[in-house]
């Protein structure tokens, strides 16, 4: 028995091993979805349901997140931004706009004298263009992209986005007019921070990568600026504005879900549960199908 249970670990190590290399020879491509499954069934048949008549709608909240590689303009731009550049201008003064974080794929805003600096400037910039002649509210809030995946320096790297964005939309007031800070919470602070968009709608921005940096860099204790010492202390500070707006619309915005019905929330199809990630499920050479579970696992986990 202990020689099989051997083998099989040596069958494994060696499928985890090759995996990489096997994926670097191959460099499968993705093939884009026009639309992504919703596991639970709860979306289907959206389009044939009566949306709200419009006229009645009193104020609207844009939110869009992971746009952080955007298509450059030279190519069309991005869809997704393009269309929501529509809808926002449309909606103007009664509406508030809000990226959801993993604004700069792969590391966030890297120093000023990085190679990959420039594009990671184009690729934030195309985003903030989106916002030109906006009349309404917009903010932006960090991802774990933006922290650096949580390495080392991801302070300063979340910081130096913070920096860049709001001096990009500083420098040209008349197209987008002021409407408060627009990076929240602000440096790598967990927040929670109160936006007041309406007398009866309330924004809560809450820097939820701040919560998984437990062995990583991170503002902490009573003299961290924050105005938060600690996880108690958030959570106390979160519960106090809550009660203080019972009653009103509350939107409470991060990056990562509470809940999610697709790969993070646990929920899978059939076809990619014995796949080790989602873009494999149609490709027959992807490899180690028996480490699919593990990273079904991290996916419903982590960021």
């Amino acid at each position: 028995m202990s020689r099989n249970f051997l083998s099989c670990c040596l069958l494994l190590a060696l499928a985890g091993a090759a995996a990489p290399v096997a994926m670097a020879q191959q460099q499968p491509t993705q093939t884009p979805h026009p639309e992504r499954p919703n596991y639970r069934r709860g979306g289907l048949n959206w389009e044939a349901k009566t949306p709200p008549d419009s006229s009645r709608i009193r104020y609207t909240v844009f939110l869009i997140g992971d746009v952080g590689k955007p298509i450059p303009e030279a190519e069309g731009g991005e869809p997704s931004l393009n269309y929501m550049r529509k809808q926002i201008l449309a909606a103007g003064a009664k509406s508030t706009t809000v990226y959801l974080g993993d604004n700069i794929y792969e590391y966030g805003m890297p120093e000023a004298k990085a190679s990959d600096r420039p594009e990671s400037e184009r690729r934030i910039i195309d985003q903030m263009k989106i916002l030109r002649d906006y009349q309404g509210e917009k903010y932006m809030i960090p991802g774990n992209h933006d922290w650096k995946q949580g390495l080392r320096g991801a302070v300063d790297q979340v910081n130096r986005e913070q920096f860049f964005v709001e001096s990009y939309l500083q420098s040209d007031s008349a197209a987008f007019p002021y409407t408060g800070d627009f990076f929240l919470p602000r440096d790598a602070c967990p927040g929670p921070v109160e936006v007041r968009l309406q007398d009866d709608v309330v924004l809560i921005a809450i820097n939820s990568q701040w919560f998984l940096q437990t062995s990583g860099e991170r503002p902490y204790g009573a003299n961290s600026g924050c105005g938060v010492a600690n996880e108690t202390d958030f959570f106390t500070q979160l519960e106090d504005i809550i009660q203080r707006n019972a009653g009103k619309n509350i939107v409470v915005v991060a990056h990562h879900p509470l809940f999610s019905d697709g790969i993070h929330g646990g929920y899978f199809t059939l076809g990619t549960i014995s796949s080790p990630c989602p873009s494999c499920s149609s490709t027959p050479s992807c490899p180690c199908p028996s480490l699919a579970p593990y990273t079904r696992l991290l996916a419903s986990t982590a960021g």
